[in-house]
Formats: structure tokens, C-alpha cells, sequence
């Protein structure tokens, strides 16, 4: 599993960008632990910090990518439009999520796989 940069966001505002999402009916809403979390029937992610956070407004895309040989790459991308010390803690945060993000893809997918080959499942 890889993680990157990927393109830059194709929003210029956090806020415009939350907008969009909101008025599409192909994206699903969540809120984990006060992150928005918004998820596109394509399989990319959009991650909003919460309102409390230092490096508010700021949000994270993801773009879960799976290669032939089973190897998951996710490609990420960050706008953050607070100052440079907060932001740098929002892009270190997004990498951690990041990480679970692809751990619990390649956990599901590896379930999906044994139940197809009738297989006993993984433990979560």
C-alpha cells in the first residue's frame, strides 16, 4: 500500500468545496469523531476538520487506486487555508488518517476475498 500527494484540491475554498459536495446526490455524509466525512459512490473521500480544530477550514481528498497485482494506492490531497503551523499539523494528521483509511480497505477487501474463496475472516 502507497500513499501520496496526489493533484492539487479542484476547489480554490474549503467551503466551496463542501458546498459542491452537499448538493451532489451520489456522496454519502458521516461525522466521525467531528471530522465531515463525505464519500463518493467512485470511492473518493473527502475529510473536513472540525470547526474547533487549529487548522480550520481545511479538508482532505482521497483517491483510493487498485492495481492488477491487489496493491492499494491511496492518493491524497489537502487545502488548508489556515496559517502555515496549523496546516502542518492537519497534513500530518490527514497522513494518519490516511493510513487507517487504506488499513480498513485492504482489511475489507481481504474479507471480501475469503468469503468469496470460503475462507474464515480475519479478525477486525
Amino acid at each position: 500500500m502507497a500513499v501520496r500527494v496526489d493533484n492539487p484540491i479542484e476547489y480554490s475554498k474549503v467551503g466551496i468545496a463542501m458546498q459542491s459536495l452537499l448538493g451532489r446526490r451520489d456522496v454519502a455524509i458521516a461525522v466521525e469523531e467531528g471530522w465531515s466525512i463525505f464519500t463518493e459512490r467512485s470511492g473518493t473521500i473527502w475529510s473536513f476538520v472540525p470547526l474547533n480544530h487549529p487548522g480550520y477550514p481545511a479538508l482532505m481528498r482521497q483517491r483510493v487506486r487498485f492495481a492488477e497485482n491487489g496493491t492499494v494506492t491511496v492518493d491524497m490531497a489537502v487545502l488548508c487555508e489556515a496559517t502555515k503551523t496549523p496546516c502542518e499539523k492537519v497534513v500530518a494528521e490527514m497522513r494518519e488518517r490516511n493510513r487507517h483509511t487504506a488499513a480498513r480497505i485492504m482489511h475489507a477487501a481481504i474479507q471480501r476475498l475469503n468469503a468469496e474463496q470460503g475462507s474464515e475472516p480475519l479478525a477486525p
